[in-house]
């Protein structure tokens, strides 16, 4: 019998986020004895990084883990050189959680991380995908995990040698000195995702046919590189990737493949919507 390991929510937001969102996630994390940290992304310093935005969310995501590994280790100083065998589990979340998502799906995926517990080995577990052979390209594997709801769990001496982006990394020369050398099948799967041509392709808040502004593309081209990349970037470190539904029996399996079904409809109605406002001049051109 395995002593339940100890569970963080970090919850990255740009911006205050309204009353509602955060009183469901604390309410959730309290059932299932987790512990909810907020990192502001808009506010420097952050909790242990001076630009907590520097990577977007995976810069908080890098502030709270940051955060929380110096916070164990300081309730566990009596352990000594042992500590690093211990087990924790930290859940990532971002402020789209509730808004680019359904609710229902939100909440139920969060659940499934809260109450899951994994006793072996280094996993990164949530809402895996298959991975095209553009995203392969720089993932190293044939699946990557959805990074805005994800969970973390291993021994501290793993945990804490998570890198979510490159020190070196500044958003103002990423363009010149990481996009362009990339290779070139992953650049052309990002511009087609950015500018789409067809009507149902690419980032929701992306209008076939229209240029997106200079800031959110190059924070778009950041953030799709940071994701497709965290699979080769963990499995390095030895991580697993392993799906919320796997371990589960048929009907959780079943369940978390009809939560995918359903999120993507939501994303292509949202796409539908903000391209129809904006063909039909409801939206600024």
């Amino acid at each position: 019998m395995h002593a339940k390991s100890p569970t963080w929510l970090v919850y990255v937001e740009y911006g205050e986020t309204p009353q509602w969102y955060t009183r469901v996630l604390y309410e959730m994390s309290s059932k299932y004895g987790a512990e909810l940290v907020r990192v502001r992304t808009d506010v420097s310093p952050g909790k242990s990084l001076d630009n907590p935005n520097i990577a977007f969310e995976f810069s908080g995501y890098q502030d709270g883990l940051n955060h929380v590994v110096e916070r164990f280790k300081a309730m566990h100083v009596d352990v000594g050189r042992n500590l690093g065998s211990n087990r924790i589990n930290l859940i990532f979340l971002n402020d789209t959680f509730f808004y680019g998502h359904p609710k229902y799906v939100a909440r139920v995926l969060l659940s499934l991380l809260l109450r899951r517990s994994d006793t072996l080995g280094a996993n990164i577990v949530g809402l895996k995908m298959p991975a095209t052979l553009a995203v392969q390209s720089v993932a190293g594997l044939d699946s990557y995990v959805s990074t805005w709801a994800f969970k973390l769990s291993g021994p501290l001496d793993c945990i804490e040698q998570v890198r979510f982006f490159d020190d070196e990394m500044t958003v103002e020369d990423f363009h010149e000195k990481f996009y362009i050398r990339l290779p070139s099948i992953f650049v052309a799967h990002v511009d087609d995702w950015l500018s789409p041509q067809k009507f149902l392709r690419g980032w929701y808040k992306a209008v076939p046919g229209t240029a997106l502004p200079n800031s959110t593309r190059r924070r778009k081209e950041v953030t799709i590189y940071l994701e497709s990349s965290m699979p080769q970037r963990l499995a390095r470190l030895g991580f697993s990737q392993l799906d919320v539904g796997e371990t589960g029996g048929q009907f959780q399996r079943l369940g978390v493949r009809a939560l995918k079904t359903v999120d993507k409809i939501f994303v292509n109605i949202i796409k539908m919507k903000t391209r129809l406002r904006y063909f039909f001049g409801l939206t600024e051109k």
